[in-house]
């Protein structure tokens, strides 16, 4: 009987191993399609932010004389809203990519992160610091 039972701890142990490796492969295609999504989701957001302040300045430029301040109001709530969600896809960013100033540093120099978001980027890094050893983060969640 100690046969049958190491058989199907054997065939146990290879289903289970096979079954690990075809999830880590599945897991790494959806890390790199949430990582692709993204970036992707961060440049639209950066252009509709971009559109939206351009009308809000095309807009007051044009009416100067005639501004009306419901469409201001809308203007300028558009304009936060596109700014939160901007700030939002940076941290998502950091979700899916976690980084520091370095390594904003290094974007910038490589042209992924222009000049005038590295603010932002550098904000989000701050405010997502996480702990790097088990000591620290216990220390970080129990004080």
């Amino acid at each position: 009987m100690p046969d049958l039972w190491t058989i199907i701890g054997i065939a146990v142990t290879i289903t289970s191993l096979i079954y690990a490796i075809y999830h880590g492969i599945k897991s790494r295609q959806l890390k790199k399609l949430v990582h692709s999504q993204t970036w992707d989701l961060h440049s639209r957001a950066n252009n509709a932010t971009g559109a939206v302040q351009k009308a809000f300045l095309l807009y007051k430029e044009k009416y100067k004389d005639n501004l009306d301040t419901e469409v201001l109001e809308v203007f300028s709530k558009s304009a936060a809203f596109s700014q939160d969600l901007f700030l939002d896809t940076i941290r998502h960013v950091y979700l899916s990519e976690p980084f520091d100033y370095k390594t904003v540093q290094k974007w910038v120099q490589a042209r992924k992160v222009s000049e005038e978001h590295k603010i932002n980027f550098e904000l989000i890094a701050n405010l997502e610091e996480k702990p790097k050893s088990l000591y620290e983060k216990f220390k970080y969640i129990f004080g």
